[in-house]
């Protein structure tokens, strides 16, 4: 009788200990064992589950496609195409399932971070190091998140996708704004570098901004006050509304204004 039928569970070290010698002595079949595991959770849940509850078995399933070496498919159909609904960002936006995405990551590196899974592209490994360190930020690690962020740099940088390494150094001179307003102006320095060697207008105003932020927290308004005005003469010139208010040079409060102006504008 089905209805009768009970789970049997094991203790985890016991589970992981049978799991580990499963994978040494029979590695073909216990790829295999994951592999119908993943596609078996990726069949049986809807296309795009609507809460956190049925999201689950879609992060289960790419526990298993990374057991069996199936990454690209894990992170390509299953997280970036149903889990975050590609930029809608829908586990984060939606349902901040932080936690859940972060777990979601540790499943394609083999060392806390530092060792991705084998096999992965230098494109791939960008995004994972890009994506954890935003997620570790969000969870308050943020000594870890630096680390992996600048991994995720340097990835971008061999590989010549300078917008992605921009996008880096911004975000790291984001997070020093918190800690360390001597790096946050220096890594906003050279993001802008960056960001001039590239040529798009709307991040270089954007990163503009940031460092002029960096100056008004560094307690240095005048110099803020003069960067504000770039970032309003470049808003112009690439015609986006200026929001930013006329003759702030001589008054503190009018930056700090802007500073909060273009943060909520963006």
């Amino acid at each position: 009788n089905r209805a009768q039928r009970k789970t049997l569970e094991l203790h985890p070290i016991v589970r992981d200990y049978f799991s580990a010698e499963f994978k040494e002595q029979y590695p073909t079949d216990f790829r295999l064992a994951h592999g119908c595991l993943f596609d078996y959770f990726c069949r049986s849940t809807a296309q795009r589950p609507e809460s956190l509850t049925e999201l689950q078995p879609l992060y289960q399933a790419i526990w298993h496609g990374c057991q069996a070496d199936r990454h690209e498919e894990a992170l390509n159909d299953v997280f970036q195409a149903r889990i975050r609904r590609g930029d809608e960002h829908y586990s984060l936006e939606r349902l901040g399932a932080v936690g859940c995405d972060l777990s979601a990551m540790a499943c394609f590196f083999e060392h806390h971070w530092s060792k991705p899974a084998p096999g992965l592209s230098s494109s791939t490994q960008w995004y994972l190091h890009s994506e954890v360190g935003l997620l570790l930020n969000s969870t308050g690690q943020m000594a870890d998140a630096l680390t992996v962020l600048w991994t995720a740099f340097k990835l971008a940088e061999a590989d010549q996708e300078w917008a992605r390494a921009a996008n880096e150094l911004g975000d790291m001179a984001g997070l020093y704004r918190h800690i360390d307003l001597v790096k946050a102006l220096e890594f906003g320095d050279k993001t802008l570098s960056y960001r001039q060697k590239i040529g798009e207008p709307i991040p270089y105003t954007v990163t503009l901004g940031g460092r002029a932020r960096t100056l008004y927290l560094q307690g240095k308004v005048q110099e803020a006050a003069l960067e504000f005005e770039k970032v309003r003469l470049e808003m112009l010139k690439i015609g986006l509304p200026a929001i930013l208010t006329d003759g702030i040079v001589n008054i503190p409060v009018s930056v700090n204004v802007a500073a909060y102006r273009l943060c909520q504008y963006w």
